[in-house]
């Protein structure tokens, strides 16, 4: 009894998660972890407080009826959950909860099992915001009608007034010869653009592209042009006759996605724990490097992917 005592004394203490345990609402264990979790200096910050003075106050209620269930006998173990706690330095963190009572000599303990969450909150916030983000620019993504001139810098003769809200420039403008579209194709893209559209017209093909322009407020868009050449009788090229849709939203999404790779890929190998993700056919699908280190699993068995 002893040994698995000092057994889990010492996982306790070398455990990543931040572990506290109360008793009758006053802190009487912190381990390592959770000094740190806490902000606090040393143990002695918190030891013989309430445990509520470190809970936000939008979470005490629940906190309150959650404990309930453990000292009326009705639950042994809590469900895990997500509350904000209060930091000995006045900061406030988001965590993953989880909660369990147990007896000891007699008197009932209560320990938590605490996960700092925030940077996974604020990966997850962000993460709403460009999806919301882009999900704004799908449901309004313009498209551009145009006829125009074949020869650089294509003269337009007719242009849709969804052209303004691509580029910021009135249709009239660049009917008008103020201003041609070649103008505000990115510098960089230009000489791309007109290589695909000559090298089309020469074998007599639709061209398609995607490329830059610059919006007259200074900001980049992309677009995504399909054209295609009006021949007359003797086979000469009349006008060119085109649509061009804005795809900066697939552009930013295309980021969302290596994003979101990124800070799946950040939360696999942060994690204290082994994660092996399969699918319902036994295809591994996903795994952690300390899945690996804690099952011993060779390359040649890895690359099987069962």
């Amino acid at each position: 009894l002893f040994e698995n005592e000092e057994r889990y004394r010492k996982l306790i203490e070398v455990g990543p998660d931040a572990i506290i345990l109360h008793k009758e609402g006053k802190i009487i264990f912190l381990n390592p972890s959770a000094i740190k979790t806490m902000g606090a200096i040393s143990s002695d910050q918190m030891i013989g407080k309430s445990i509520y003075e470190f809970i936000h106050p939008d979470f005490s209620d629940n906190t309150n009826e959650r404990l309930k269930l453990l000292y009326l006998g009705e639950l042994d173990v809590l469900p895990v959950t997500e509350i904000k706690i209060l930091r000995c330095d006045g900061t406030i963190i988001d965590a993953e909860i989880s909660t369990v009572i147990f007896s000891s000599q007699g008197e009932k303990i209560i320990q938590v099992v605490a996960r700092d969450i925030t940077e996974r909150r604020k990966n997850q916030e962000a993460l709403k915001v460009s999806e919301k983000k882009f999900r704004t620019l799908v449901e309004n993504i313009p498209g551009i009608v145009y006829r125009c001139e074949v020869k650089i810098p294509w003269r337009m003769t007719m242009m849709s007034e969804a052209v303004e809200q691509l580029t910021g420039y009135k249709s009239s403008v660049f009917t008008a010869n103020k201003l041609t579209f070649a103008e505000v194709v990115h510098p960089e893209d230009l000489q791309f653009v007109k290589d695909t559209i000559s090298s089309a017209f020469n074998n007599h093909q639709q061209f398609d592209l995607e490329y830059r322009i610059i919006h007259k407020n200074g900001t980049v868009r992309w677009v995504h042009e399909v054209g295609k050449a009006a021949y007359n009788k003797k086979g000469n090229q009349d006008w060119l006759d085109g649509v061009i849709i804005d795809i900066t939203a697939k552009k930013i999404s295309e980021e969302i996605i290596k994003e979101s790779q990124i800070i799946l890929k950040v939360t696999l190998e942060s994690s204290a724990d082994g994660i092996l993700v399969v699918d319902n056919l036994g295809n591994v699908r996903l795994h952690n490097s300390r899945f690996v280190e804690m099952w011993q699993i060779t390359e040649e068995l890895l690359k099987t992917n069962n």
